[in-house]
């Protein structure tokens, strides 16, 4: 089902009525989580839940976590289930295929839903957790070697390496703030001298006639 499906269908009810619907789906039943997290989702997409007047400036999250206690993460990987994979939701859990996404990626999820299908249609009875673990094993990219915590040897040359450059840093700046301070110093020299000798450039002007350009 789209989003825009889920919100047609209860494009016609009051916020009263979907919150009603959502309350009475609210069960264990993989059919009724589903259509609890559909009424869900329409409130989330049209951005209704703020009809309700206690969350009218609320988040949806605010409001999935202060109507329902549902957390945001959980709530996520409920609609990601029943909007992409409502069938193996319904027939696994939503839980298998958040854990499929999670271990396996994006990429590879449907692969692995998808083989799990084919092992429950060569089985009479339901598929246990344990054949599910070990398709979505099969697919789980290898983690990385966990490195070991650095050692005391290892935080003292990086304190000392930090020191030094800080100390570098400080001595460049002092360096820079003096030069600067002694050009400040030699430009007010300049500009005294300048003043100092506006009188005599006066009085050459005013000589001038008399000497020529001597």
């Amino acid at each position: 089902m789209t989003k825009e499906e889920i919100i047609k269908r209860y494009k016609g009810k009051s916020i009263g009525e979907i919150e009603a619907e959502i309350s009475a789906n609210r069960n264990n039943s993989a059919e009724a989580q589903q259509k609890m997290v559909y009424g869900l989702c329409a409130l989330k997409y049209s951005g209704r839940w703020k009809e309700n007047p206690v969350y009218k400036t609320s988040s949806f999250e605010t409001y999935l976590m202060g109507m329902w206690s549902i957390r945001s993460g959980t709530f996520r990987d409920w609609e990601h289930a029943y909007l992409h994979f409502p069938e193996e939701a319904k027939r696994y859990g939503t839980g298998v295929v958040a854990k499929a996404r999670r271990e396996c990626g994006a990429v590879k999820e449907k692969r692995v839903l998808s083989e799990i299908n084919a092992l429950q249609k060569e089985r009479k009875q339901p598929i246990t957790r344990q054949a599910i673990d070990k398709v979505i094993e099969k697919y789980t990219p290898p983690k990385a070697e966990k490195q070991s915590k650095p050692d005391a040897a290892w935080w003292e040359m990086k304190y000392n390496e930090e020191a030094k450059a800080h100390h570098d840093e400080i001595k460049a700046h002092n360096e820079t703030k003096q030069e600067l301070k002694e050009a400040r110093e030699q430009i007010e020299r300049l500009k005294a001298t300048v003043l100092e000798l506006q009188p005599w450039r006066d009085v050459k002007e005013v000589l001038r006639p008399l000497f020529g350009n001597a």
